[in-house]
């Protein structure tokens, strides 16, 4: 649990920024306007609570940054400036205040529409995926209109993201046949491990129908492994090989 945390804070600026919005809005607000941000407080002394990570793991460890997005990070910061605004006459201080939450929103939010040549258009990667599950997800799409894939960690969330279309044997959400059963973290831990068994990822593959094996395939003794467990080479996309494994069940 303590390493998920870790992950969660490590360079978090959004948390550290919402918690002086909240710190100052309880300072220098007045009336109702306090009681807006008691709703923050109560829920960061809940999540963000040392003594409560222990109760967080029995629901879901990898879980955990999930209960950040109940927290009211965008309201709160956009309630300060405004404040500020409506405070000072200085309009020094105005413009100060207005400059630093337009920066806040426009430089860590999701570009939705991106400057092209002379006007805006629709971003063509909204989602800010990587470009290396971009292409492996063209890749796989050209291959089969459907694939039911096993990937490295790297790629199986981003991927379900990219197409629907494609299915991952453990990815979030997933409802597929086998996925995120314990063949599936099976599957997982032994594609993950540098001495794993390529032999079961094959197995449990072709017991649940999952054709295509996608993953970083640079280690040569690796790719060995890979074809000697039954895979054929497909295609190579970023780093990543695309192999195949026949509709075969093994003894």
């Amino acid at each position: 649990m303590i390493e998920e945390v870790s992950m969660t804070f490590n360079g978090n600026w959004y948390l550290i920024i919402m918690g002086i919005a909240v710190l100052a809005g309880l300072i220098c607000c007045k009336g109702k306007r306090k009681l807006f941000f008691v709703p923050a407080v109560i829920i960061s002394a809940v999540i963000l609570n040392p003594l409560m990570y222990e109760f967080w793991n029995k629901f879901s460890a990898y879980g955990y940054w999930r209960l950040l997005w109940i927290l009211p990070v965008v309201p709160a910061c956009a309630m300060i400036p405004a404040y500020a605004v409506e405070w000072t006459k200085n309009n020094v201080v105005r413009i100060v205040a207005v400059g630093i939450a337009v920066a806040v929103f426009v430089f860590g939010g999701s570009i939705v529409f991106s400057l092209w040549n002379t006007h805006f258009a629709e971003a063509t990667n909204p989602d800010k995926l990587p470009d290396s599950v971009v292409k492996v997800g063209e890749a796989l799409l050209e291959i089969n209109e459907q694939p039911y894939v096993v990937t490295d960690s790297s790629l199986s969330q981003y991927l379900r993201q990219y197409s629907g279309k494609i299915h991952s044997m453990y990815s979030r959400d997933v409802v597929f046949e086998g996925a995120n059963s314990p063949q599936a973290k099976e599957t997982y831990e032994n594609l993950a491990s540098s001495q794993g068994d390529m032999d079961i990822v094959a197995r449990n593959m072709m017991s649940y129908g999952y054709q295509y094996l996608v993953t970083n395939n640079s280690d040569e003794a690796r790719k060995a492994k890979i074809e000697a467990a039954g895979f054929s080479f497909v295609r190579q996309v970023n780093g990543y090989g695309i192999y195949r494994i026949e509709d075969t069940v093994m003894d």
